[in-house]
């Protein structure tokens, strides 16, 4: 078993390569979907000022593990943005757009944008970053084709 401890806003976590226990406010057990609590207590305003309607920390959740798996510091990332952005009907299909601040392993700054889209009954979900915005709203768009989307968002 790997087992390490991470420090969080809150104290210390527990990981271990199953479990994760810890004073963050969660407990959960990896690669059952989302069980459990969420570790982060992040919170996004939308543009008119209001939090967002639909709850992100799974997808915060999904979205840190995968930075931290493909070469990025995914339990100190800041996020500016974790939105929906496309659903289909009954809503296992969901494509989120995201933004982030933070280092790779080897300390170097990045800020990137970055699209997952996520089906809980197909395994993990699927995560791209890109530097740039124009890359990031194509990505968007296929993957969003034909699914319920919002009108307009904020980059």
């Amino acid at each position: 078993m790997i087992c390490d401890l991470r420090p969080c806003q809150r104290g210390i976590m527990l990981h271990t390569n199953n479990l994760w226990l810890g004073r963050c406010g969660g407990f959960g057990l990896r690669g059952s979907g989302r069980v459990g609590l969420s570790v982060s207590s992040t919170t996004f305003e939308r543009e008119d000022g209001m939090k967002p309607l639909i709850g992100n920390r799974s997808a915060e959740k999904d979205i840190r593990d995968w930075l931290a798996e493909n070469g990025y510091c995914g339990r100190s990332a800041k996020f500016d943005e974790i939105e929906l952005h496309a659903v289909k009907r009954p809503g296992w299909l969901q494509v989120f757009r995201f933004s982030f601040r933070g280092f790779t392993v080897e300390q170097q700054p990045v800020q990137l944008l970055g699209a997952m889209r996520s089906d809980e009954r197909y395994g993990p979900p699927k995560i791209v970053v890109h530097e740039d915005l124009a890359s990031r709203d194509m990505q968007l768009a296929e993957w969003s084709e034909g699914l319920i989307t919002q009108r307009r968002h904020r980059n």
